[in-house]
């Protein structure tokens, strides 16, 4: 839901946008990520993020 805004807003503003997403959980199995798991998910998602920040 926030992709799909963030997309619209910035094509009404002629902007630039991406949207980077971390999947953790499994609907279908319940499978869940440990905290230890879901905090390195996270980090490795910032640190790429930053990365595509200062490139462009």
């Amino acid at each position: 839901m926030e992709t799909s805004a963030l997309y619209r807003l910035s094509a009404h503003f002629g902007a630039r946008a991406l949207s980077l997403l971390t999947v953790v959980d499994h609907v279908a199995s319940g499978e869940q990520s440990d905290y230890s798991e879901r905090q390195a998910l996270f980090t490795d998602m910032t640190r790429l993020a930053l990365e595509v920040v200062a490139d462009s």
